[in-house]
């Protein structure tokens, strides 16, 4: 009998030591893992508003094949009612059929959707009467570029300040340059490069800085609103999500009551704690 119970403490202890080798063992393992790198998250919203006109003759797009691939549209349209929606949206769904395909770069898709929009133009006798703006955001991985034809804006938005990223090709409320317009080689493309968006936090604080902005826009936004009204708008809402930041400048925007207020597009992306160096830009 007292053999037994010495057998049964005995396995009782072994049992215990082993249990015990299994939890430390597991946690070394933990400790010792590397860590799993977080996927950058990119917070991106699109909307339009007709503003007091007949007919929308703006066109967005926001087209992500990955986590890591996004592409950005907002197109302007011009030429008048039906003319001016049909060049947006023909041009932005040309766009991305070409940009799917992957045998072209993007300065050559803008040229070539110039050249089939051009030749439409012509075949209705409406030459150089027919067209559209043209801005694109390319993000992939933590690049980005922006492509611009005509005089959508896009602006960096951060804690410092907001700054207007591409050139307007414009001359007052004259266009020097647009899709459909005569045709154009690359030198006719704004093109914006940033070269990378970096994780920082406050080396006092360890709390994450105030997230950069790219808002896109057409001029029925930032012809109508004061760029520092915009910038008050998202500093204020910082930590609200990317749709109700945009919603909040679209609704001030109509707030506004203009008689001749044109049509509004708005595309905001909102990265998640990245924050760009001024001299990541390259103008």
């Amino acid at each position: 009998m007292i053999n037994i119970l010495k057998y049964g403490i005995f396995m009782y202890t072994v049992l215990i030591s082993i249990l015990l080798f299994l939890i430390l063992f597991g946690k070394i393992r933990k400790k010792g893992k590397p860590e799993k790198k977080q996927k950058s998250k990119i917070d991106i919203t699109g909307m339009k508003w007709i503003g007091k006109r007949k007919l929308q003759e703006d066109s967005y797009a926001v087209f992500s094949p990955s986590d890591e691939e996004h592409i950005l549209i907002i197109a302007d349209g011009m030429g008048g009612y039906s003319e001016g929606q049909l060049a947006s949206q023909f041009s932005v769904n040309r766009f991305l059929d070409l940009y799917s395909r992957g045998d072209l770069k993007i300065p050559e898709i803008i040229k070539k959707i110039n050249g089939e929009l051009l030749n439409f133009s012509e075949s209705l006798d409406l030459k150089n009467r027919i067209g559209t703006t043209f801005l694109v955001c390319e993000i992939i991985l933590n690049k980005m570029r922006i492509f611009s034809v005509g005089d959508s804006s896009a602006y960096i938005v951060t804690k410092e300040y907001i700054r207007k990223i591409n050139k307007s090709q414009n001359r007052g409320s004259y266009l020097t340059n647009y899709v459909g317009y005569e045709d154009f080689g690359e030198e006719g493309i704004n093109v914006t490069e940033i070269n990378s968006m970096k994780l920082e936090t406050d080396e006092k604080t360890g709390s994450k800085k105030f997230p950069v902005i790219i808002l896109m826009c057409s001029d029925g936004v930032d012809k109508y609103m004061e760029t520092g009204t915009i910038k008050r708008i998202i500093e204020e809402n910082i930590n609200k999500t990317g749709k109700e930041i945009t919603e909040l400048i679209m609704n001030t925007l109509k707030e506004r009551r203009r008689l001749n207020q044109d049509n509004a597009s708005i595309i905001l992306i909102k990265t998640d704690n990245k924050y760009l160096q001024k001299n990541d830009v390259i103008l």
